[in-house]
């Protein structure tokens, strides 16, 4: 069974990720969170459970709707709106 991520090469499947079941190889799946490369690029920054549905409009990282705000168009994640009420109050001071 090939690695369903290895388009070219032909490496071997040898795991399955947990969240969305692809068959990769060695190089494509993280041992740990025992989940392939493409599910792990796609979690939320923040929380590392949910999907992202957005990247963040001030630092580019992906979040999901659970740990951003959307504010017009665009999404603002919660540690970016923390960073902004600290700086605020520290320029109210």
């Amino acid at each position: 069974m090939r690695c369903e991520i290895c388009i070219l090469e032909e490496k071997e499947a040898k795991y399955r990720c947990k969240i969305c079941g692809r068959k990769v190889c060695d190089e494509h799946y993280i041992k740990g969170l025992e989940i392939c490369k493409i599910c792990d690029m796609t979690l939320c920054y923040i929380c590392r459970r949910r999907f992202a549905v957005a990247v963040c409009a001030i630092c580019g990282r992906p979040v999901c709707e659970k740990d951003s705000i959307r504010r017009g168009l665009i999404r603002i994640c919660d540690l970016c709106l923390q960073q902004q009420r600290e700086e605020q109050l520290r320029d109210q001071q």
